[in-house]
């Protein structure tokens, strides 16, 4: 039987509405290395949940509108019954009420997890990966919040390259159409370095009964087409702005690019040196991008922030016990009004080795 263990946190009060870095906006996050919820607020992080379950592996996490949060839960290596989706109410009190959503199959390793307020749904990217699961189900679904499951799309079997496969993020293209751009870190037809093939990107069309139909925008791989400096071969994550710029970040050569549909499909690199560069999240407080590094192996961990340009890289947290998976941006200091400024203090400790 799952336990869950919430725990709140007593703050000073000064300073709660900016962050190290000037941020305004409260960052919730997933944390992998002692597979908990926490925000960071004001410079001070705070556990919120901790999953007491060694098989937990925490990944997207958003709020939908009824209120509550909901959490993706893939353990590795996934199994037909290992994944589910966790819904919590009252996140920020001193003892929130964590329950299951929806768990097993369809849901195999689900990454990203977002509220589709259009819809009415939580739309989530599954990634079973090269584990034997029958039937495999890599593709995107839809979690209504009465717990049910509608299939969205599923990948076809591959004919030739490139062709969709380890699909990771998505986010909504602001163009009035309510279509997602969705990334997969596989799927190229160029062979390169880490994974086995390049990245690809899609766009995802939805109609009004939850069928999704998939197209090919671009092999990341094929940077001379693309006018960039080299392949990209591990892209993993996507955001879009308050005005509509897309932008995504790719792990294996540390860099951020934006994305422009406007014209069909262009690519422009706009920072680099972003060490292990996952997740990426519009800050619409600060009108600045929030970057979430992390490399399990290297026992790394980070989150930054830049700049819409790309410049001004600011490292927002690097606690040892920072191994985030995903983030969620509320207003500051929203966060710690609503937990009262009490609480049990909640003891932060390191990452164990290996």
């Amino acid at each position: 039987m799952r336990k869950w263990f919430c725990a709140g946190a007593v703050v000073a009060a000064a300073g709660l509405a900016t962050s190290a870095g000037g941020v305004n906006g409260d960052i919730v996050f997933t944390n992998q290395s002692d597979d908990s919820i926490k925000v960071l607020s004001g410079g001070t992080l705070t556990t919120l949940v901790t999953f007491a379950d060694p098989t937990t592996r925490l990944a997207g996490i958003t709020r939908a509108g009824n209120g509550k949060w909901y959490v993706a839960n893939g353990p590795i290596p996934p199994t037909e019954t290992s994944a589910s989706i966790f819904e919590i109410d009252d996140i920020f009190a001193a003892a929130p009420s964590v329950s299951v959503l929806a768990a097993g199959n369809p849901s195999q390793n689900p990454i990203h997890l977002r509220w589709d307020k259009a819809r009415g749904v939580l739309m989530s990217i599954n990634n079973p990966g090269r584990h034997p699961i029958d039937p495999a189900l890599d593709g995107v679904l839809a979690y209504h919040l009465n717990g049910t499951t509608t299939t969205v799309w599923s990948e076809p079997d591959p004919v030739s390259r490139p062709f969709y496969y380890d699909g990771v993020w998505m986010t909504k293209i602001a163009d009035g159409t309510d279509d997602y751009l969705v990334v997969a870190g596989n799927g190229g037809a160029f062979g390169g370095p880490g994974n086995l093939y390049s990245a690809t990107m899609w766009r995802l069309s939805i109609d009004g009964a939850l069928n999704g139909t998939m197209s090919l925008l671009a092999d990341l791989g094929d940077a001379g087409s693309l006018g960039l400096a080299e392949g990209i071969f591990d892209a993993r994550g996507l955001t879009t702005t308050n005005t509509g710029r897309i932008f995504m970040t790719s792990k294996d050569n540390g860099k951020v690019y934006e994305i422009d549909l406007s014209g069909g499909f262009g690519i422009t690199e706009i920072a680099s040196g972003i060490d292990y560069a996952t997740r990426i999240e519009y800050n619409r407080y600060t009108n600045r991008l929030v970057l979430v590094q992390q490399h399990v192996p290297a026992d790394f961990g980070l989150i930054s922030e830049i700049r819409l340009d790309g410049t001004g890289y600011t490292v927002l947290t690097a606690d040892p016990i920072v191994s985030p998976r995903d983030l969620y941006i509320v207003p500051a200091p929203g966060a710690f009004a609503l937990l009262g400024l009490g609480g049990v203090l909640c003891a932060r400790r390191r990452r164990a080795v290996g």
